[in-house]
Formats: structure tokens, sequence, C-alpha cells
């Protein structure tokens, strides 16, 4: 139980760790964009990969049966493993900086 606990805190920090970076990658395009714009983008973005990973979470299948042999398995994969978190990152993080702007 404490491992599964110290990778869920070590993911956790990742997702700070990008929501920091998208969110200065963020405000960084828009000139006019000042701090304010920068933390809610960060909030916002941190916010949105904890939904993703709750909703990954909540929604993940058991089995995933594909046509496509090998690839499509690491492909169904790979998205159940960080996809709902980085598209809620993303979508997080533009509707935080659009806020701040």
């Amino acid at each position: 139980m404490s491992e599964t606990k110290n990778i869920n805190t070590i993911i956790m920090v990742i997702y700070g760790i990008l929501a920091l970076v998208l969110a200065g990658i963020m405000v960084s395009s828009n000139h006019g964009a000042g701090f304010l714009s920068f933390i809610l983008s960060f909030i916002f973005g941190f916010g949105g990969a904890m939904i993703g990973d709750f909703l990954r979470k909540l929604l993940m299948p058991d089995m995933v049966f594909t046509r496509e042999g090998f690839i499509g398995l690491l492909k169904a994969r790979l998205f159940w493993f960080a996809g709902p978190q980085l598209i809620g990152l993303v979508l997080g993080s533009a509707f935080g900086a659009a806020l701040g702007a």
C-alpha cells in the first residue's frame, strides 16, 4: 500500500511540473498576459490533470480488444496511462490562461 501511495505522489508531482511548464508556455505565447494569467493557468492545469486522473480511474476498462494487434494494444494502454490527464492538463491550462488575460 505504501508503494502505491509513493507512486501516486510522484505522479502528482509530475503533473504539477507539467502544469507549471505548460502555464509558462501558454503565458509566454500571449504577450499581454501577466502573472495572474500564469497562476490561473497553473492552478486550472493542475486541477484539470487531477480531474482527468479521476475520470481515468473511473472509466478505464478492465480489458482492451483491438484489431491492430500489438501496436493497437500499445496505443490503447498508452492512452489509458496518461491520455485523460494530459487532455485535462491542456484544457485547464488554456482555460486558466484565457481567464487571466
